[in-house]
């Protein structure tokens, strides 16, 4: 079967990066061939989220919540699609996909309910009748780097805080798993109105993994020894 790997801007692209072929662990037969995304079509993906970053940004915390609900909603609903998915790809026992399917739907359905939790401070400045406030900003475009063995659930658990704080996400699955995130996408494409830019899929490789590591603020899941050549200059800040 064939999926195309690239969602950007509220559209579904063919890549024009090599194909990923992903294969059933229990045979090794081929499950999909998917198109993945070239350099120019990564970069296209975090133009996307940045442009659509100001916008989400400004939406009422209110109705950030009530889209991560809707995302619970559409998970719940074809939770033995994405079992069944998850059974097939990554090699899971079924009870252990559709626990990992549930849990998908339940950092979304927490983290939903910080919309009304997101609050700033007022604090008594240096000077009589002066006050300090403290207001916390989205940081613009998350980028969601997903491993191969929790695809569903640590996809949702990065998703569900990037976008309640008002923050845009640019998603890179697993190249050895990215089925049931393609799928994913494909309903939430189908099902829910998501503003154009704030949640884009590239599938890819490790190249695609370091061109979206090197854009600035990527959120992974994987090991150090994976993460530290995709971006061999980053260091941990210093300890205060």
């Amino acid at each position: 079967m064939s999926y195309r790997g690239v969602y950007v801007d509220g559209t579904w692209r063919t890549g024009d990066g090599e194909p990923v072929r992903v294969l059933d662990p229990s045979d090794e037969g081929v499950i999909a061939d998917i198109a993945s995304a070239s350099p120019e079509q990564v970069d296209a993906a975090l133009a996307a989220a940045r442009r659509a970053a100001p916008g989400w940004a400004r939406t009422p915390a209110g109705e950030r919540g009530r889209l991560l609900r809707r995302m619970a909603d559409v998970i719940h609903a074809h939770s033995e699609l994405l079992a069944r998915t998850l059974v097939r790809e990554v090699g899971k026992r079924a009870s252990e996909a559709a626990g990992e399917v549930a849990f998908a739907e339940s950092f979304l359905r927490y983290n939903a309910e910080w919309d009304l939790r997101l609050e700033g401070e007022i604090l008594p400045g240096d000077v009589p009748g002066e006050q300090v406030q403290l207001l916390r900003v989205p940081l613009g475009v998350v980028a969601a780097i997903c491993p191969w063995n929790f695809p569903l659930a640590v996809l949702c658990r990065k998703l569900g805080p990037a976008l309640v704080t008002g923050n845009t996400v640019v998603v890179k699955p697993s190249e050895v798993t990215p089925v049931g995130t393609v799928e994913l996408f494909r309903l939430f494409d189908e099902e829910l109105d998501i503003p154009a830019g704030v949640l884009n899929l590239v599938v890819g490789g490790p190249d695609a993994g370091r061109r979206i590591v090197e854009s600035g603020r990527p959120t992974s899941s994987r090991s150090p020894a994976i993460g530290r050549p995709a971006r061999p200059s980053w260091r941990p800040p210093p300890a205060t």
